[in-house]
């Protein structure tokens, strides 16, 4: 049933696959990639790089346009919990509201160096409160700029009609 809620390298690291040899080289890219920069690149593979929205935050992965310092966010938001990750490498800030969390560290922030901690086993937030409570502030900002709160979801009758909605189209069962 889906990935854990914690924002940890083993449910983010997932590889990108793209294939299109007349555009494509084989090869490895260890460039860090986001799901918002899947549409630029595909957008770019078939030369419509102009129709990318410029709200649109990924970039084209096959463009050179992957800076290594960007910042990613990741989050996954369910009732009651959830979690947010900030990636601005070499740092990785993750805030969650699994209560598991809380109960296993006493924590509900986490501050890992990925440079010499990539399995991220070391929580540097007590350690480290400045750049913790900078990545923090920079995630509380973007969050507020595109995302919801972590709370529980109030819109169960709207949902609620999109899924007759989608079983009237034979979507869904």
């Amino acid at each position: 049933r889906g990935h854990p809620a914690l924002m940890l390298n083993p449910v983010l690291r997932i590889p990108l696959i793209l294939r299109y040899p007349p555009r494509v080289d084989p090869g490895v890219d260890e460039a860090v990639a986001s799901n918002v920069d899947v549409l630029p690149t595909l957008f770019g593979l078939m030369g419509y790089e102009s129709l990318v929205p410029a709200a649109v935050q990924g970039v084209d992965l096959l463009a050179g346009g992957v800076r290594p310092d960007r910042m990613l966010l990741s989050e996954r938001i369910e009732p009651g919990q959830g979690s947010r990750s900030l990636l601005a490498w070499p740092l990785k800030l993750v805030v969650s509201r699994d209560s598991s969390l809380v109960a296993k560290c006493g924590c509900d922030t986490l501050l890992f160096d990925l440079s010499v901690d990539p399995d991220e086993t070391r929580n540097l937030a007590a350690a480290r409160p400045q750049p913790a409570a900078h990545l923090a502030d920079s995630l509380a900002a973007w969050v507020g700029q595109i995302a919801l709160p972590l709370q529980a979801d109030t819109r169960g009758a709207e949902k609620e009609e999109l899924r007759e909605k989608l079983r009237a189209l034979g979507y869904i069962n």
